[in-house]
């Protein structure tokens, strides 16, 4: 039988290549991979469509493009003053606890340009039940990652660095808020916003027992 070493991230006296047959309880067979597929790791999203966001904040909420004809149900962050958005995200099981993680755009410029959008991502870590809720970190602000804003309503990808989830755990929640301070940018059109995603490192199905534990 083969062995599982735990926290090791390996399978003891087999091959990457090696056929591994899972079944369900009554051995019933469920799926062959191979013990490379079984441990692969990878890249995930959280993501948060514009369409699901509830525009709120102390500054102006962006406006819901209601264009049947443009994209309708995205958010329109305005050019002449501040737009704010802002949600709560919580962490995955299948998240590699600790590592850190990374937040990032997706947005378009309804007219494209050579001026810049000024984006800014604050965070602040509630955590999992019984932590001392930290205090806001930011303004961060983004640098585009991909895209090119001189054409018309291109696919726009803009990152905010690392953010660090040391000490963290699986279902540990983190508060975030996304603002466009259109009153001072270069650009004076408005910016779309289709999606904010935070990348995670996903290593496992999931955890063992649920958060909080079956009763």
């Amino acid at each position: 039988m083969t062995a599982i070493t735990p926290g090791s991230e390996h399978l003891v006296g087999v091959q990457p290549d090696d056929i591994l047959s899972l079944e369900k309880a009554r051995g019933e067979p469920l799926k062959h991979v191979t013990v490379s597929e079984l441990l692969e790791y990878g890249w995930e999203d959280l993501r948060f469509p514009a369409q699901g966001i509830n525009p709120a904040g102390a500054a102006d909420a962006p406006s819901v493009d209601n264009t049947l004809s443009g994209f309708p149900g995205t958010l329109l962050f305005a050019g002449n003053q501040e737009n704010i958005i802002a949600g709560v995200a919580q962490m995955p099981h299948a998240w590699k606890a600790g590592s850190p993680v990374y937040p990032h755009i997706h947005w378009s410029k309804p007219v494209g340009s050579a001026d810049a959008v000024h984006w800014e991502f604050y965070y602040r870590h509630l955590g999992f039940p019984n932590d001392v809720a930290a205090d806001w970190v930011g303004p961060i602000t983004g640098t585009v990652d991909a895209g090119d804003g001189t054409i018309s309503n291109s696919h726009i990808i803009t990152g905010f660095g690392a953010v660090s989830m040391t000490g963290r755990r699986e279902s540990s929640m983190l508060c975030w808020q996304i603002r466009r301070q259109g009153a001072t940018d270069a650009e004076s059109g408005t910016a779309r916003l289709l999606e904010f995603d935070i990348h995670y490192y996903s290593v496992k199905a999931g955890t063992v027992t649920p958060i909080p534990p079956a009763p």
